[in-house]
This record gives C-alpha cells, sequence and structure tokens, in this order.
C-alpha cells in the first residue's frame, strides 16, 4: 500500500503549480500615460488616474500641477482648448502635459491647429534665415508614456542598440548613439522682409522640413494660422501642414514627412504613431462617444538644440531659449474634451459631441500598430478585461492541472508496484517450486536490490 506522505506531498506539488501559474497569468504589467499617470495595458486604459473631470470654463481652476507633472496653461475659449506656449514661463522651463477625452474616429490621427502671434509685427520676434528658427522653436510629443515624457524633458532621446544611419555623427557631434521615440518640433522664421517660413523636425532630428507661406501670410502680419495633422507614418504620410488662409507654396510635398523619408539620426521604426487609449475602467462612466484617452506634451526647451542653416546640430550646450513669439495649440472641443483633477461629476458627463460635422475619417488610414512600453506598476487586472480571456486562460490552466494529475498517478502506480513485488508479490520461480515444475533459481539478488532502491525513494519523499 503506498504511504499516505506521498499522495499529501503530490497534492502539495500540485498546489504550488497551480498557485504559480495563476500568479504568471493574471498579474499583468502596466505603465502610466499622461498627466493623470493613467494605467494603460496595450492599447486600453484599465484604471483612471487622478484626473477624471471634464473641465469648462468656469472649473479651470480646479486644474493644478502634480509634484512630478506641470498642468498646461490651458483656456477654454468658444470651442476651442487654448494650450499656451510662452518664454521664460514654467512650461518653457519644465515642460507639461495635457489629457483629453476623445472619440474613436481620432485614435490613430489628430489635428490641431498652431498659431503664432505677436502683439506688434511677426517681423518683430523673429530673425531672417533657416538658423534663426531655433529662436521660435516648440518641441511637443503625443502617445507616449509618463516615464518617457518626464525622461525626454531632460535628456536627448538617444539609445544604444538603435541603428540609424552613417551620417548621424557627422551632423550630430555628441549623438553617440540614435534616437528612440523622439518628440517633434514645430518652429517659424522668415525669408526677407515678408514671408514666414515654417519647419518641422523631429526632436535632435537634424533632417528637417520646411515651406514658405507662399506670400499669403506676411511678417508684418501679427499673427499666422496652421493646421497639423499627425498621422500613421506607414500611409500616406506622417505629418502634414496647411496653412488656414490659402494655400502654401509648397511644390513636391515638401512640406510632408512621407513614409520614404530619408533620416540621419533615426530610423522609421522610432517614429511614435498617434493612438488613443479606449477606456475599459468601469469604474470610469463614459456614458457617450468619449470613450478614449489621448495624452500630449508639451516638452521645455531644453529637450531641443539649436541649428545651423543645413539642420547640423550645433551641441550639446546650444539649447534654444524661446519662443520670441507667443504660440498657441489648439484643440477643437467637438473632437476633444479637456479632462482636469477631480473625480467626475455628473453634472458635466459628456455623453455626445456638440452638434456639428462627423470628425473626418484620416486620409492616412492604416492598421494600428502598437509599441512595445516599458513596465512601471505592476498591479492586479480589474474585472474589466474581456470575457474570452478568462475562458483561455481557465482552459490552459484545466489541461496543465490534467497534466500533472495523470502524471502523479503513473507516478503513484509505479510505487505502488514496487512495493508490492517487495513485499508480497511471487516470483515465476515460486510458483514453480509450489506445483512441483521444478527447482527454482537461485535468486540473483537483482530484484531484491531494486526493490531496496525504491524503498529508499519513499523514505526520500516521506522525510
Amino acid at each position: 500500500m503506498l504511504s499516505g506522505c506521498i499522495v499529501v506531498r503530490l497534492l502539495i506539488l500540485l498546489l504550488v503549480l497551480c498557485i504559480s501559474f495563476k500568479n504568471f497569468s493574471f498579474a499583468q504589467t502596466y505603465v502610466n500615460v499622461g498627466f493623470g499617470e493613467h494605467k494603460s495595458l496595450g492599447n486600453k486604459i484599465y484604471g483612471m488616474g487622478t484626473n477624471k473631470k471634464i473641465a469648462t470654463a468656469e472649473n479651470l481652476k480646479e486644474y493644478k500641477a502634480k509634484d512630478n507633472i506641470n498642468i498646461c496653461d490651458v483656456v477654454i475659449e468658444g470651442n476651442d482648448i487654448v494650450l499656451n506656449y510662452k518664454r521664460g514661463s514654467k512650461i518653457s522651463t519644465d515642460g507639461c502635459a495635457v489629457d483629453m477625452l476623445t472619440l474613436k474616429s481620432w485614435n490613430d490621427h489628430f489635428v490641431f491647429d498652431a498659431i503664432l502671434k505677436h502683439k506688434r509685427e511677426l517681423k518683430d520676434c523673429f530673425k531672417e534665415g533657416d538658423g534663426a528658427f531655433s529662436e521660435n522653436l516648440v518641441p511637443f510629443a503625443y502617445s507616449i508614456e509618463t516615464e518617457v515624457f518626464l525622461k525626454n524633458s531632460k535628456t536627448p532621446p538617444l539609445y544604444p542598440g538603435i541603428q540609424c544611419d552613417s551620417s548621424c555623427k557627422e551632423k550630430c557631434s555628441f549623438c553617440n548613439n540614435c534616437l528612440k521615440d523622439p518628440a517633434l518640433e514645430i518652429a517659424w522664421s522668415r525669408s526677407g522682409e515678408r514671408d514666414v517660413i515654417v519647419h518641422v523636425q523631429p526632436n535632435i532630428e537634424p533632417q528637417t522640413k520646411k515651406c514658405p507661406a507662399g506670400g499669403t501670410i506676411r511678417s508684418s502680419d501679427s499673427k499666422a494660422k496652421f493646421r497639423f495633422e499627425i498621422a500613421n507614418p506607414d500611409g500616406p504620410f506622417w505629418i502634414q501642414v496647411k496653412q488656414m488662409r490659402g494655400e502654401l507654396n509648397c511644390t513636391n510635398d515638401e512640406l510632408k514627412y512621407l513614409k520614404s523619408n530619408k533620416f540621419s539620426c533615426m530610423n522609421k521604426d522610432q517614429i511614435v504613431r498617434p493612438k488613443s487609449w479606449e477606456i475599459v475602467d468601469k469604474n470610469f462612466k463614459t456614458n457617450g462617444d468619449y470613450k478614449y484617452l489621448f495624452s500630449f506634451y508639451f516638452l521645455p526647451q531644453s529637450a531641443a538644440r539649436n541649428r545651423w542653416e543645413n539642420g547640423t546640430i550645433r551641441g550639446n550646450d546650444h539649447k534654444p531659449n524661446g519662443p520670441n513669439c507667443d504660440v498657441e495649440f489648439r484643440f477643437n472641443k467637438k473632437d476633444f474634451q479637456l479632462l482636469i483633477n477631480g473625480e467626475q461629476d455628473s453634472g458635466n458627463v459628456v455623453t455626445k459631441p456638440p452638434l456639428g460635422p462627423k470628425p473626418p475619417e484620416s486620409s492616412n488610414k492604416t492598421e494600428p500598430t502598437t509599441k512595445e512600453t516599458t513596465p512601471t506598476t505592476t498591479i492586479k487586472p480589474k474585472e474589466e478585461g474581456s470575457n474570452l480571456k478568462w475562458v483561455i486562460i481557465a482552459v490552459v490552466v484545466g489541461v496543465l492541472l490534467l497534466i500533472l494529475a495523470i502524471a502523479g498517478i503513473g507516478f503513484v502506480v509505479i510505487i505502488s508496484k514496487g512495493e508490492k513485488d517487495e513485499d508480497g508479490g511471487e516470483t515465476a520461480a515460486d510458483t514453480k517450486v509450489k506445483k512441483g515444475e521444478g527447482k527454482a533459481k537461485k535468486p540473483d539478488g537483482k530484484g531484491k536490490s531494486g526493490a531496496k532502491e525504491r524503498k529508499e525513494i519513499v523514505k526520500v519523499l516521506c522525510r
């Protein structure tokens, strides 16, 4: 008879394996995104963070900074959420983050208006020449983790192991590594006394795009307005800029960043693809069409570097100190709803978009791509996960337990047979002696030796 202690040990082994597998399968690693440090996994938000209240023009005073993240200088004007970036402000020295609810139609691209303005004429706040655009440069980021924003605000996003063009070192003397997930930069300069030139490039990347405004916007104006669309780079374009008054005098899509464009210090895999996270936190009542979270960041001036006219980075210590002109980024409230500190207020939960035209599908539509993210926080997932996921996990657990049970039974049978042979089993020779069929051969001792070894195994298991 098999010793009871072996059965107990087998049951304990099965229990330990089951618990270990459960912890491995059900514990998930989340990353924080946005100002509220919301808990994300893949393309979903499983836990909304500290800012859950929809902002209005009246309650913006409740919007307060956190210990490690600034709030943006934001106002609500009519149908616009206005983010200000001014020289000497806390935003220009430390950066800021903002979270907004948005619609499914904007989950893989976004549009905003960038406005350059001055209390007098624009020519009074920027100089002539390509290299002069560093004086009116605004670095910004989107759809990245909170940790990446904080790190890139302090040091250039240069990482070992990233491949890029051999010309990188020639055009950026301190770039011993290549760029990973860089922010973007928008900048302005002027040509002669009249024409405004807009520039777009990844942060620290020497290859830039520029285009004059074709005479429809003059440097004698006090304001210049441009519309930017950021999309999936696998489509027809990554960045597209349009002037709001008239047409830009650009040829051969000069102001579009295309998939075929060549970079010096980054490869196309490191382009940050715009995305919004679907909110599946059941404790957060979206109750309508604004079910996606979009994160946007202004980076400080110190995150950028000045350039020569050919785009070459001047040096790691050459940081801009602008912008000399005031800059506004405007998001349409029809498409975005600003979130501020605090819990949801049932009185201002938006359930439907304001009346107006339906947000357009991106002309750059492609299949969404998910990038690997850096783990920051480990927590237990909530019940919001897919039912199919739990069914699959349950089936896998059941199959493993069945395999372990069969293996345990086989082990029990082998040990039991060994004990029977040792304690009460009869050999063929013994049977023949009893029946008088002949004399039994002298045992060679092998059977007893095997039984003795099995007995030792049992003793070890029962210690």
